[in-house]
């Protein structure tokens, strides 16, 4: 396998000289292809599962019920029988894996592994290094893992060495050296030593993440709305940014849909609501933007954030409390397709106002492009892939404005190191960002490219290609 790797690097090579390799090496048999991460393509065959590498090494045959990719190179891979095998990309070597794993990733070279009852880890070579012992653990995190014996908690480090003694009630993963305990009834911040920095006069406490916690007084499931929790906010100190005296706050809603912890601040914003509308507060404790929005959960990302109104239409505002696009919008997005404006063009989709349509926010300008699409969709930086009437095809066009495609196409991806898939009848090539077709139509199925290599399919087999569209290795 290790001297397929090699001679293919060496036809790379000869092809940037201008020169394709004559008898590409040989990929395995698999029926599809899609980009699994920047080193890695999954593949199916026969509905099963298997991994190549971005630069054709086969890593697991399409054999396997799913496969993960745990980092540290190393493949967790669920036999369609039922059980695991752990694989290290490195070597090739393999190893049964006979316990439950409920956490798909590699933490700090260990793996959670679990009996039903019990849970330890086990490290990339199978061997399991810190017994089956806890009832419950928490992920690692700052090289610290909250784990449960006893209906207590503690920590301990990648080595199973226990560094904080079970003797907490409630605990959360240390961020910046610090977390958030409950000890005898009592909230606290302790350090990585167990040393109390503040101990906190609050009924319950969040996640201590980016420097600040939600903090709240009464009961968050209470009916009774006198009985029901205030929320604040605190710093990693324990001091009272705001007081608890919201419906809610931070962006809880958010993070949770992604399936990530709660930072409550944002770019030194806090969304905080009152009387059932969301506002946005500063980390001085300043209000910025009065609570007047029905949904404003979403994090500022380079100063803007996503707001609703009632109708669940969406607009934008800044640090400043401007409202820059009124909450006229069904959805805003990015290239990434998130919610979330993170970068120089901003869709604006299926406006409610007469007219309105799909439009395109500029960041840097500060203003709408004068242009009104059928259909329009962020591409790549400072690009958009725009249907100017329902049905006649997507062209390239520039933030400024500008047709950058001289022809229209089914389809246009979204752009990969520079080169986007591009489908016009029915067959599949790729552009670059000035909108020049560089790789021909001519493909059945194509993946994105990964480095310089993507997957694509041609007369009914799959190949491995190069930037060029030379063929680097093909199905028999």
């Amino acid at each position: 396998m290790r001297k397929a790797l090699y001679v293919m690097v060496l036809w790379a090579a000869g092809a940037q000289a201008g020169q394709c390799p004559v008898t590409p090496a040989q990929l395995p048999d698999f029926d599809n292809a899609d980009v699994y991460s920047a080193e890695a393509f999954t593949i199916t065959a026969r509905n099963a599962q298997g991994m190549l590498s971005h630069r054709g090494e086969l890593w697991l045959d399409a054999r396997y019920s799913e496969v993960t990719a745990l980092g540290e190179d190393v493949l967790l891979a669920k036999k369609a029988k039922g059980g695991f095998v752990l694989t290290d990309t490195r070597t090739g070597k393999q190893a049964d894996v006979p316990y439950q794993v409920y956490v798909p990733h590699m933490q700090n070279g260990l793996l959670q592994v679990s009996d039903g009852d019990l849970n330890g880890f086990m490290d990339r070579t199978g061997k399991l290094v810190v017994p089956l012992q806890f009832s419950s653990i928490l992920r690692f995190s700052e090289g610290l893992a909250a784990v449960q014996q006893d209906g207590k908690w503690g920590y301990i480090n990648a080595q199973g060495k226990q560094v904080l003694p079970v003797q907490y009630d409630h605990v959360y993963p240390f961020y910046e050296a610090r977390s958030v305990v409950k000890k005898d009834g009592q909230w606290q911040i302790i350090d990585q030593q167990g040393q109390t920095i503040a101990t906190l006069p609050y009924a319950g406490v969040s996640y201590l993440k980016g420097g600040y916690a939600a903090v709240f007084n009464g009961d968050p499931l209470a009916e009774d709305e006198a009985q029901s929790a205030r929320w604040g906010v605190i710093d990693r100190d324990g001091r009272e940014v705001l007081p608890p005296r919201y419906e809610e706050v931070g962006f809880s809603g958010y993070y949770f849909a992604q399936g990530e912890d709660t930072p409550v601040a944002s770019e030194g914003m806090i969304a905080v609501k009152e009387n059932g509308l969301w506002g946005f507060a500063n980390v001085a404790g300043k209000v910025i933007v009065p609570p007047r929005y029905a949904g404003a959960a979403y994090p500022f990302v380079q100063g803007l954030a996503v707001v609703e109104d009632n109708e669940g239409m969406k607009g934008l505002v800044n640090q400043s409390g401007e409202e820059l696009v009124p909450p006229t919008f069904a959805q805003i997005y990015t290239e990434d397709q998130q919610t979330i404006p993170d970068s120089g063009l901003i869709v604006l989709s299926d406006s409610k106002i007469e007219g309105g349509g799909n439009q395109v926010w500029v960041r840097e300008k500060a203003k709408m492009m004068a242009s009104v699409y059928t259909n329009v969709l962020p591409v790549g930086k400072g690009l958009l892939a725009v249907e100017a009437k329902e049905g006649h095809g997507w062209t390239l066009y520039s933030s400024e404005g500008t047709e950058l495609t001289p022809v229209s196409y089914q389809w246009i991806n979204t752009f990969a190191q520079g080169l986007a898939a591009a489908q016009r009848d029915e067959k599949w090539g790729y552009i670059d960002e000035t909108g020049k077709e560089v790789l021909a139509i001519q493909y059945e199925a194509v993946t994105p490219f990964q480095g310089d290599r993507a997957l694509v399919k041609k007369d009914g087999r799959w190949q491995l290609i190069d930037r060029a569209g030379c063929v680097l290795a093909t199905q028999p």
